[in-house]
């Protein structure tokens, strides 16, 4: 039987993850990596090995997060029940966990005792579930009673332990009558561990229909190369840290500039237009909220938005349900604007890409973009340049001339202040009037004091900002070299990543590789680019170490 090695705790809506060493039980039980679920999920959300933990950790981590202890010992589902757990659903150590926090949290005291047979019958069931979580029942366990189990887990470095004695098999023979230890049953125990929970008598309608954007994993654990999020290798611009020191000062009881027009006259200077021409937002992911819900929702009229792109887009969609449709990228995974032309005669309610796309990396150039603009007079056109300062042309000084274009740009990445949460968007006036009617409907103080000031003194340093942009670019086209003397196919990109694939390497199976060695990169289990990595532009000796993986792996 195999047996899935992944662990995803889902602490208050964060999926955190508790890696586990099973080297010890290769002659016990064969293990293997499995993630057959069809929900999408990156791949750092489905670690495999990497550092060992003991019990300690565990019920630290678990403890930590939801106040409660729970079980010391778990065991493992054997063929002697007479079930079979199916690989095509099953996550045997998933459900095992989540079962045992929800048990936990039923109780509120301390489990000692492993899991019933009631329990193991709960798990094979689920496994039947087309890879969708129910709900568990929450029971009492006689916490004096000897369950009388072979093979539980003892301790070999397992978040669940291990197997006590090496020489005894991976399964358990229940000698008592299991049942006799079940004191209590709480039917339909609600967990907020559920990935998928039941909808609430409270809730309004669209909260069960919604799909939340899942972000990239910050982890916990120390000495871990971190290539998966895009984030900038290099801090902020010391005049950032300078300027946000300076605020920290009794006008911290003072609310911030809603306006925040010291931060809109940095920008204004920088790209030669006017304030009233940018918006500010808490992030670029706040201004496109705002723009799907102010600019982009038109009844009939479906935006449009390439098939391989930001997974946000469909996520507000689903949010301010706003009709859309996705074009296909071509063969190269570059988008043709000749496709964004519809068959009939139904004009779209938009059209957004991000330019360079992510997560592939390619840019459109600007005259492309003005031949969409052109093409389109009546629809918005929303550039998101996320990534422009690492090799694209900005469509900034085309706003001037077409009334129906917006670019929207966020100071994470080229600006190194993914943790300010800062972005903006530029266009025309009756444009950048609908976001601030939008914004002022939500929330009038989206940026506080340390932001903008921060934000400033980063838009005024240009300097650091060209050099570390520079470093990054270098550095990309190094890395792509390299990565295609180890027979990698890498997309041309222009920005601070590179998408790539190997022809005799499972994208999946490199990264959980890669874990190993205590590198992160990002794997999206999506439809045509399943078989590719997005791998973030690191320091020089973040890259270095990443191919020298990348050779022990392909040897």
């Amino acid at each position: 039987m195999g047996v899935d090695t992944r662990q995803v705790v889902n602490v208050q809506g964060n999926p955190r993850m508790i890696d586990q060493t099973l080297e010890e039980l290769m002659d016990q039980i064969n293990v293997k990596f499995a993630d057959r679920r069809t929900t999408e999920r990156d791949i750092e959300n489905q670690p495999g090995p990497a550092r060992q933990i003991n019990n300690d950790s565990r019920q630290r981590l678990i403890q930590g997060n939801i106040s409660v202890p729970i079980a010391a010992q778990a065991l493992f589902v054997a063929p002697s029940l007479g079930e079979r757990l199916p690989n095509s659903d099953a996550d045997v150590f998933d459900r095992v966990m989540r079962i045992d926090m929800q048990i936990a949290r039923g109780l509120h005291r301390q489990i000692n005792q492993a899991m019933t047979r009631n329990l193991i019958q709960h798990v094979i069931e689920e496994a039947n579930t087309s890879g969708e979580f129910g709900d568990a029942r929450a029971i009492d366990i006689d916490n004096h009673t000897d369950a009388g189990f072979e093979g539980i887990a003892g301790n070999v470095s397992l978040p669940h332990g291990g197997l006590e004695a090496r020489k005894c098999k991976a399964r358990m023979i229940p000698s008592v009558e299991i049942g006799a230890l079940i004191s209590r049953a709480i039917p339909q125990s609600k967990s907020r561990f559920d990935r998928k929970p039941s909808m609430s008598r409270y809730w309004s309608t669209v909260v069960s229909k919604l799909t939340p954007y899942v972000p990239g994993e910050q982890p916990q654990l120390a000495n871990l190369i971190k290539l998966n999020t895009n984030e900038n290798p290099y801090g902020p611009s010391p005049r950032v840290i300078e300027a946000i020191r300076n605020e920290l000062d009794e006008s911290l009881r003072l609310y911030p500039d809603p306006s925040g027009e010291k931060l809109k006259t940095a920008i204004a200077a920088l790209h030669g237009i006017e304030t009233r021409q940018i918006f500010l937002g808490n992030g670029s992911d706040e201004v496109l909220a705002h723009v799907f819900l102010g600019l982009l929702k038109h009844e009939g009229r479906p935006v449009l938005f390439p098939d391989v792109t930001y997974s946000f887009y469909p996520v507000y969609c689903g949010l301010y349900q706003v009709e859309y449709e996705t074009v296909a990228l071509a063969d190269d995974f570059s988008i043709r604007v000749d496709d964004y032309e519809r068959a009939n005669s139904v004009k779209p309610g938009g059209i957004i890409f991000p330019n360079p796309n992510a997560p592939t990396g390619r840019a459109l150039l600007l005259g492309d973009i003005e031949r969409l603009l052109k093409d389109h007079p009546d629809s918005v056109v929303v550039i998101d340049e996320a990534y422009i300062d690492f090799g694209g042309m900005s469509a900034i000084p085309l706003i001037d001339r077409y009334p129906n274009l917006l670019v929207v740009q966020t100071l994470s990445k080229s600006r190194s202040l993914a943790g300010l949460r800062v972005g903006f968007a530029a266009g025309q006036f009756d444009l950048i009037d609908a976001l601030e009617r939008v914004k002022n409907s939500f929330n009038s103080y989206p940026l506080d004091r340390l932001a903008l000031a921060g934000g400033v003194a980063a838009f005024e340093d240009t300097a650091y900002f060209e050099k570390t942009c520079g470093a990054v670019v270098e550095s990309r086209d190094i890395l792509s070299a390299q990565l295609e003397s180890l027979g990698f196919e890498v997309l041309p990109s222009a920005a601070n990543f590179v998408f790539a694939r190997h022809a005799r390497y499972d994208a999946q199976e490199l990264a959980l590789s890669l874990r190993q060695s205590g590198i992160l990169v990002r794997h999206f289990k999506r439809p045509r680019i399943d078989q590719f990595l997005r791998i973030t532009v690191g320091t020089d000796e973040q890259c270095a170490a990443l191919m020298a993986a990348l050779r022990a792996i392909t040897a």
